[in-house]
């Protein structure tokens, strides 16, 4: 399993089998990517679940939620699921935002 992260916009910790990954400031087309990338590089190693924390999330663009949504889509296989954690404000919009758009999609 890839080494804690600590420092950046997209951040990974480990609590026993719950891997967090937490996003820092914008969550734009680029914070997007990189959460795409650590996530599917924590998939790999097979976790029964992954948390995403978007409480420290400033701004978003809707390309960076979008990665919400992808994640899920990602991480659908995982035992115990990807969870979201937010609060009112910021995060919460931009997870809204993620999967209210699923819902107007063709």
């Amino acid at each position: 399993m890839p080494p804690a992260r600590l420092d950046g916009q997209v951040r990974v910790t480990r609590n026993g089998p719950l891997i967090t990954i937490s996003l820092h400031g914008c969550l734009d087309a680029n914070a997007g990517v990189e959460l795409l990338a650590t996530l599917q590089g924590q998939i790999d190693a097979a976790p029964p679940r992954i948390d995403v924390d978007l409480v420290a999330v400033e701004a978003w663009t809707p390309e960076g939620a979008r990665s919400l949504r992808r994640a899920r889509s990602l991480a659908q296989n995982l035992s115990d699921g990807l969870h979201f954690r937010t609060t009112t404000g910021v995060g919460h919009e931009a997870l809204l935002a993620a999967f209210d758009e699923a819902q107007t999609e063709p």
